[in-house]
């Protein structure tokens, strides 16, 4: 008597039957509807096969039913059992004996092809060996029908995971290599084996060949649990994992080559069917960045800092781009403080971990590398550099450097609560914004001072070139600016307009706010001469040319100000060099 499940194959779109398990005399079946026996038939079916919903009213009758076609008594419950694992030894050993690479090359080929294979299986072997002188507990027996070794079959044992994922860890690609196709093959429905086999492809640097195989997982995955699913349930129904790994891992290989609308996808299915946003947020920062989409970029970042210090990278860069470097200084000290060696691998500093690795740490580094392919391949990028001297700072590098004695010094026996503390400090981003704010307020590029610390920055467009003497009127008269870069620009127009900048005492007398231009600006009034502040006099035409490049143009008012703000930042410490 069986107990099957009919399900329609996805190709053919025919119903099959699959067979959950087989009754072979009443004594069984009688044990099963009484339930006089130690062992659940139904949690075991129920174990083995999560994605069904088994009707066992309706079950029970069905097999009342039929009752009488079955013997009353079955005399090999241990060989039906048992029996394949005999057979499929000698079957093994047997093909194993014919492949004699001494006398055949062919032979020796097969052996070499399956040679990672072979070692596998020598270690699943030994294990099993070492565990079998096994005393009798309550754990361990069956029942009189080998209900249990009957029953089990369709998932991998997870210490079998537990050792292929060892290799892994171990840095032992080949094998693991081997050892998942070998479960992948053993147990068809592992779709967690195709996660790992792409994992194994990223770990060599080859994302386009992994991406095949994470989508096997997601195909894999998804019929591993039922289609109405509520997106609430994702994270507590652990049949959801290889699905949803299959999608961050699929992200993740997509951003790496380079395919960040594909990736975006992913993304939105990761929070909108599956509920993860903490994932898809973090993508998606990553992809606005490498498509230089500045402001989404840091938003996102931003939004994660606390829970994954390592998003503060993306936060720093991007905040960088749009010229807010004070906020990017705080945001890179924080992942920093985090990921000391991580940072350094970012930006290319010198290693002063000893050749001592954190993995962790230094993990956190590499997967910024990974995922932002298009935005860190320019050897120019002025960011970069920008933050690796921010690292060389002396009260940067010492603080650094004192996470890194605390993190040793916890790892110690008998380490004080002190110890933890101060490390916890250090490594809060309200930490990290205060030494930015303590260190640099007074020099806004970190090392010289571009203007007074009770100054406001101003900005005049002109249509023409400007004339001192005109601004030398009464002192009823006034030159109207704004706190806007983008807006002054606005009225610069024609081939010989330029934008003034001035760095005004905020207490000066003839100094004034007027009326709100707009939501993004403000109107400032200086009455009589403003020369003796003026700081740049700048072609419109070369400002025009910064928030024109590509991924510029379409960001918002702020955003444009913000890059024109970095760029006559840059102005000013050129000028300071000089």
């Amino acid at each position: 008597m069986l107990i099957v499940h009919g399900a329609r194959d996805p190709k053919t779109k025919k119903v099959e039957q699959q067979i959950l398990f087989t009754l072979y005399s009443k004594a069984e079946a009688k044990a099963l509807l009484d339930g006089t026996t130690d062992v659940s038939l139904e949690s075991l079916l129920q174990h083995e096969h999560p994605e069904r919903s088994f009707d066992w009213r309706s079950l029970k009758a069905g097999i009342r039913k039929n009752l009488s076609v079955l013997p009353d008594t079955y005399e090999s419950y241990e060989s039906r059992a048992l029996s394949g694992f005999r057979r499929d030894l000698v079957a093994f050993v047997r093909q194993l004996l014919l492949a004699d690479a001494q006398s055949l090359l062919p032979a020796a080929k097969v052996l070499q092809e399956n040679r990672h294979a072979l070692e596998v299986l020598r270690d699943l072997a030994e294990w099993r060996i070492d565990t079998a002188d096994q005393k009798p507990d309550e754990w361990n027996q069956d029942n009189a029908f080998y209900w249990r070794s009957a029953a089990q079959g369709k998932h991998v044992p997870p210490e079998a995971e537990e050792i292929a994922a060892g290799y892994l860890d171990e840095g032992k690609l080949d094998q693991a290599e081997a050892a998942f196709r070998l479960l992948i093959e053993a147990f068809p429905n592992y779709a967690e084996g195709w996660n790992y086999l792409g994992i194994v492809e990223l770990r060599r640097d080859r994302p386009d060949r992994g991406l095949p195989h994470f989508e096997r997982t997601i195909e894999l995955g998804r019929t591993l649990f039922p289609t109405n699913i509520a997106k609430r349930n994702y994270w507590t129904d652990h049949r959801t994992r290889p699905y949803m790994r299959g999608l961050q891992n699929a992200a993740h290989s997509l951003i790496r080559l380079r395919r960040f609308a594909e990736a975006r996808v992913l993304a939105d299915r990761l929070e909108n069917e599956c509920g993860d946003d903490i994932a898809a947020t973090s993508y998606r920062a990553a992809i606005f960045l490498n498509c230089e989409q500045w402001a989404p970029a840091s938003e996102k970042a931003l939004r994660l800092r606390e829970l994954h210090p390592s998003e503060d990278f993306v936060a720093a860069f991007a905040l960088f781009e749009v010229g807010a470097e004070h906020d990017a200084r705080a945001s890179f000290l924080h992942a920093a403080l985090n990921h000391p060696q991580g940072a350094r691998l970012v930006v290319g500093g010198r290693d002063k971990s000893g050749g001592r690795v954190e993995p962790d740490d230094h993990n956190a580094g590499v997967e910024i590398l990974h995922m932002l392919p298009a935005y860190l391949e320019k050897p120019s990028r002025s960011s970069v550099k920008f933050f690796r001297e921010l690292l060389e700072e002396p009260k940067i590098a010492h603080l650094i450097d004192e996470v890194e004695a605390l993190r040793e010094r916890w790892r110690e026996p008998g380490a004080d609560r002190g110890t933890f503390e101060r490390l916890s400090e250090l490594r809060t981003s309200r930490f990290a914004r205060s030494v930015v704010d303590e260190s640099f307020a007074a020099a806004p590029n970190g090392r010289t001072r571009t203007a007074p610390l009770s100054t406001i920055r101003l900005y005049r467009g002109l249509k023409e070139a400007h004339d001192p003497t005109r601004t030398s009127r009464p002192p009823g008269d006034g030159n109207n600016f704004t706190d806007c870069p983008f807006t002054a620009l606005q009225y610069a127009t024609g081939t010989k307009g330029c934008v003034l900048v001035v760095d005004v005492p905020d207490d000066h007398p003839r100094l004034r706010e007027e009326l709100w231009l707009n939501g993004s600006a403000k109107r400032f009034m200086i009455t009589g001469p403003f020369d003796a502040f003026l700081v740049h006099t700048l072609r419109a035409q070369d400002l025009r040319a910064q928030i024109r490049r590509k991924g510029v143009v379409t960001l918002p008012t702020a955003d444009k100000s913000n890059i024109l703000r970095r760029y006559i930042a840059h102005l000013d410490r050129m000028v300071g060099r000089s």
